[in-house]
């Protein structure tokens, strides 16, 4: 239990210190005379970057992906200048966004996403330890009950492919790339569609395999 706590710590201190950082400009988001797209590209550049700070080291769960959600949100609902009071949806928050950006914004899990990938792809194809870490395995016997979800986790399901096969595709450097687009983008659409349940929400290897 105590391990548990310990691994949600580090993201949930980000995010803090990233709210931190928010409530610090609020000068800013309620300025009149600063358009809603220069907001965004600072609230990129101050606000993302502190809670996405060493992202790609993270574990995703259910219950940290719900996390990361409600912080873009609650920054969503900061830059616009809507109040808890006005009682507006997330969906209404996020069609806001969209017009008045004139696009969909990148999503900050698929930000996420992307930087684990990358990540993953730049350990495998450089000679290091932490490549062996990576890839090694501890000897042992592991205590009993469902075990734990690990950070190689993310990487296999998101793309639908064993340890073995996906390390194969990251030595390519431009494949790989281009994988890690279609892979995030076929994530995102999957979740947009909402063609699975959300308590169940890695469990998407078969319709992601099914381009690979």
């Amino acid at each position: 239990m105590l391990l548990k706590k310990w691994a949600i710590i580090p993201t949930t201190c980000r995010l803090g210190a990233a709210m931190s950082s928010l409530a610090k400009l609020d000068k800013i988001w309620r300025s009149k005379t600063i358009h809603f797209p220069n907001k965004l590209n600072l609230l990129n550049t101050i606000v993302s970057a502190v809670a996405l700070y060493g992202c790609e080291s993270w574990t995703l769960n259910k219950k940290l992906i719900k996390q990361i959600s409600a912080f873009e949100n609650k920054c969503y609902r900061r830059l616009l200048g809507i109040n808890w009071k006005e009682k507006k949806t997330n969906e209404f928050v996020q069609q806001k966004v969209k017009e008045e950006l004139g696009k969909e914004p990148e999503k900050l899990i698929d930000k996420i996403w992307k930087r684990k990938l990358n990540f993953f792809g730049h350990t495998i194809r450089a000679d290091r330890r932490t490549k062996i870490i990576i890839q090694g395995k501890v000897e042992g016997e592991r205590p009993r009950g469902r075990p734990r979800r690990q950070w190689m986790d993310d990487i296999c399901e998101i793309s639908g492919n064993s340890l073995a096969a996906v390390s194969r595709r990251a030595l390519n450097r431009r494949e790989w790339r281009s994988d890690v687009n279609t892979w995030v983008h076929q994530w995102a659409t999957v979740k947009k569609k909402k063609t699975y349940n959300y308590g169940q929400l890695f469990d998407i290897k078969k319709v992601l395999s099914t381009n690979i």
